[in-house]
């Protein structure tokens, strides 16, 4: 309910102060307390009790959710135009904003958009669990038929190959492509190397050059 919304609000807020208050001086500078709520004024609640504590960094969790008991984070419109108006909020000159358990491709885009400063998320072994693959600036690719109910969702080894000429992806882990579908680890380090791609090319590639990979490869686009 939204009472609850404001009792956990009103928590947040006060726990965090109480723990920063309580960390020595030198270690405050790293500090992530968290922005919660739903609405603008929820988010401008947490945000000015964290501007007045001298905080310089400034975590976001509050996403949307999917999958098996809600354990997959999505960027939903309604989070998206919240994100916004936090950004706004949390200016670079400000502080730094953190971005809790979101870290696929696509969204490394989108939120360098709005001044991100970083972001964790265990998603790039996550998928490597459902069978899927990532590359720079798409949705994740299934390679091993897994929870999928229909096969034409599967990526074959010659659409591999394009995925690799169009994002200009190269890892070592692609050097024996069967052992993606074999192996679980195999999908989880070459996730990780592709989320490390994904970072540099977004220092070296323009917009439309990113737009283009992303058009008709994710839903965020």
């Amino acid at each position: 309910t939204p009472e609850q919304v404001e009792h956990k609000i009103r928590d947040t807020v006060g726990a965090s102060r109480n723990f920063y208050y309580e960390l020595p001086h030198e270690f405050r500078t790293r500090a992530i307390p968290v922005v919660q709520g739903h609405t603008l004024p929820q988010i401008q609640t947490c945000v000015n009790a964290y501007m007045e504590m001298g905080s310089s960094y400034m975590g976001f969790g509050s996403f949307g959710t999917c999958g098996a008991n809600g354990s997959v984070n999505v960027l939903t419109r309604k989070t998206w135009g919240i994100l916004q108006q936090l950004s706004d909020m949390v200016t670079p000159d400000r502080a730094r904003l953190h971005c809790f358990g979101m870290g696929n491709p696509p969204l490394m885009y989108l939120f360098q958009k709005l001044n991100v400063y970083s972001l964790d998320s265990m998603g790039w072994l996550k998928v490597a669990g459902y069978g899927n693959i990532f590359f720079p600036f798409t949705r994740a690719y299934n390679v091993t038929y897994k929870s999928l109910g229909q096969t034409d969702a599967f990526v074959s080894y010659e659409e591999i190959e394009r995925l690799k000429e169009i994002t200009g992806h190269r890892c070592r882990f692609f050097d024996v492509p069967a052992l993606l579908t074999k192996s679980r680890m195999q999908r989880a380090v070459h996730n990780l190397a592709a989320l490390l791609d994904t970072v540099e090319q977004l220092g070296t590639l323009d917009d439309t050059s990113i737009l283009q990979i992303m058009n008709g490869r994710t839903a965020y686009y």
